[in-house]
């Protein structure tokens, strides 16, 4: 994680990673996953050394799992950085990864013709 951060606990920073870490790249990764795993239904996973294409049903519940990813990003950081808002964080948080863990997982099994 980023500077050592817990999921529990408020990230540490100011407001240029408020606004770089829970509004931009969220943003620019709920256009990536809306556009081409929902729409064109076509989605790369980027592993370390590979990527794996995603095509179809999979690549949609792949798209559903970056939406999800930006949306922890988002509550984690985003609201996470704000004194009133920090409380209220937790849940989102929760619930997001919660999604994205699903989500990745149906992705994974379509992908390999598992469901």
């Amino acid at each position: 994680m980023i500077d050592d951060e817990t999921l529990s606990c408020p990230p540490e920073g100011g407001a240029m990673k408020k606004a770089f870490l829970g509004y931009l790249v969220p943003g620019l990764i709920v256009v990536y996953a809306i556009s081409f795993g929902l729409i064109a239904g076509h989605l790369v996973l980027p592993l370390k050394h590979s990527a794996i294409e995603f095509t179809g049903y999979a690549a949609r519940w792949l798209g559903f799992a970056y939406l999800s990813l930006a949306s922890f990003m988002h509550f984690h950081f985003g609201w996470g950085l704000s004194e009133t808002l920090w409380p209220h964080s937790q849940k989102g948080k929760w619930s997001s990864l919660l999604i994205f863990l699903t989500s990745l997982f149906i992705a994974i099994c379509l992908h390999s013709k598992l469901l």
